[in-house]
């Protein structure tokens, strides 16, 4: 567990959103949202859930705390959007519905619009702080989802398939400190691959026999 590991570093873990191991504890994280999915409406997040949708102050407090404590920090942003239910903020949902879309269509635009706006404002918190340039942040997703005009749910081609629009899916780095360049390699790239990356920049110990 990547948490678990960083903490071996010093690093303070925060653990927010979709989290399907129950108690954050599972992980290593030594700051949480979440309970466990085994207590009474705990859905894979349960009270994480609510991050981003109802703002980021959880976060904010965390990197605080980190700060105040001079920790290196890891929070894990596991934002449930654009994620059901599509229920953006009627500006946003307005933006699409005038380009003639097909309301299920618009909401699910309007929903990952939401998700873009959050991600400003994750962005904003380390700003404020002084904090971007010595951050690492990786960006991961889980499936694609091309959403069926007629009602709200994923088209065959998309979640669930092993098409283009199933698992082609992007992976980014921002690292600001390590002026990373672009390369083109012919390599097919993983989300696994996440996990050796980011320990081998903190220079975190990596496990033995980690591809």
């Amino acid at each position: 567990m990547l948490p678990k590991l960083l903490s071996e570093k010093g690093y303070l873990s925060f653990q927010s959103g979709k989290w399907r191991k129950d108690k954050f504890e599972h992980g290593g994280f030594t700051h949480d949202m979440t309970k466990g999915y085994l207590n009474k409406g705990g859905r894979h997040g349960d009270a994480g859930l609510k991050i981003g949708r109802e703002g980021m102050q959880p976060i904010t407090d965390f990197i605080d705390h980190a700060v105040k404590a001079e920790k290196p920090f890891y929070p894990w942003y596991g934002v449930f959007l654009p994620h059901t239910p599509h229920n953006p903020p009627q500006r946003l949902l307005q933006n699409y519905l005038s380009k003639d879309l097909p309301p299920p269509v618009a909401k699910y635009f309007a929903n990952c619009e939401w998700f873009d706006e959050t991600y400003e404002q994750l962005i904003k918190i380390l700003e404020e702080r002084n904090l971007r340039e010595n951050t690492m942040i990786v960006y991961v997703t889980d499936n694609g989802w091309i959403n069926r005009s007629d009602l709200i749910g994923f088209t065959l081609r998309s979640k669930q398939s092993s098409n283009e629009g199933g698992f082609r899916t992007p992976i980014l780095f921002s690292w600001a400190k390590a002026n990373l360049q672009l390369l083109v390699r012919s390599d097919v790239i993983s989300s696994i691959d996440l996990f050796p990356t980011v320990l081998s920049a903190t220079g975190v110990r990596i496990p033995d026999g980690l591809p």
